[in-house]
This record gives structure tokens, C-alpha cells and sequence, in this order.
């Protein structure tokens, strides 16, 4: 899959995936109010729980928060809806990661769109009890030994070979 570029976020360039620009390119945006713009968002993007503000906050995950300036902008402007609309699709497209690499559950996230434009993700964790903390890096460690054996094997193969080849000669 490609990503196609829609056009400039505050400084920054937006990348989306091929998707998200054919998506957003076969729209027909007309101008609209701030409430019925978030209604048609919200029923474009089932996934995603789209609300006004700058704040991270909601449960679960897929929440997007939208600054009321931003919004105005696509209410006001169809190209500018266009770009933050392709974002949303791709948003409304990711899986949810549901844990961190050290054992603990991903309980809440979300993306916020700025004030300037510019986009921030957050979430919020909780710590896993010690076992599964120990049993997290259990594993790692676990992995780490069947690569080392395999490795130790790999060099006795070829150690072995070699001595089978000073035989023959």
C-alpha cells in the first residue's frame, strides 16, 4: 500500500495511507455547522469516538479529540476537511494495541488534534501485577536462551563438519 501526501498540518506534511486520500478525494465536503459536522464524522468513522477539545480523555480506546479551531476550519473550508478527513480514516482503520512490552494493559488512548494543526496521540496503562511483570520478562529471557542454544548448536554442526572433513583427507 502506498501513502500519498494531502497537503500541508501547520508545518508539517500529512501522509496518508493510499486508502485514506481516495477516500477523502471521493467526498463531495460542503460548508456546515460545527454539530452536524461532528454528527457526519462520528457516523463516517465508527471506530473512533470523535468529541471537541485539546485534552486527552474518554475510555477505551479510538477516542479523537478535535479542537473546536480545527473544527471550524473543516466546517468552514472543504479542503481542509478533505485532509483532516483522510486522517481520520486512517485512524479509524489502526487496531488497537492493547498491551505494552513489559506486561501491563493499554486501558485508554486517543489522538488530539491541535490548535496549530498538529496532531498528538496519548495513552494511559496500567501495570501489570508482578507476576505477569516476571512472566513478561520471563519470556524475553526464555527467548534469549533458545537463540543462544541454537546458535551453540549451529557452531557444534559446523565444528562437526569440519572434523568429519580433516578425516577424509
Amino acid at each position: 500500500m502506498s501513502i500519498k501526501a494531502m497537503g500541508n498540518i501547520g508545518s508539517e506534511k500529512l501522509y496518508v495511507s493510499e486508502n485514506a486520500y481516495n477516500f477523502a478525494k471521493s467526498q463531495n465536503f460542503e460548508k456546515t455547522g460545527k454539530n452536524e459536522l461532528l454528527m457526519d464524522l462520528s457516523s463516517k468513522f465508527s471506530n473512533l469516538k470523535i468529541g471537541i477539545g485539546t485534552q486527552p480523555g474518554g475510555q477505551g480506546h479510538g477516542n479523537v479529540a478535535i479542537s473546536p479551531r480545527i473544527l471550524q476550519k473543516m466546517a468552514n473550508d472543504p479542503a481542509e476537511r478533505e485532509k483532516y478527513e483522510a486522517l481520520l480514516y486512517d485512524l479509524n482503520e489502526l487496531k488497537p494495541i492493547t498491551h505494552d512490552w513489559f506486561g501491563g494493559k493499554i486501558v485508554a488512548s486517543g489522538t488530539i488534534i491541535n490548535d496549530d494543526g498538529s496532531v498528538s496521540s496519548w495513552a494511559m496503562s496500567q501495570s501489570g501485577d508482578a507476576k505477569e511483570q516476571k512472566s513478561a520478562t520471563q519470556k524475553l529471557l526464555e527467548e534469549l536462551e533458545k537463540l543462544q542454544e541454537k546458535r551453540r548448536l549451529e557452531k557444534q554442526k559446523e565444528k562437526n563438519k569440519d572434523n568429519l572433513l580433516d578425516v577424509k583427507i
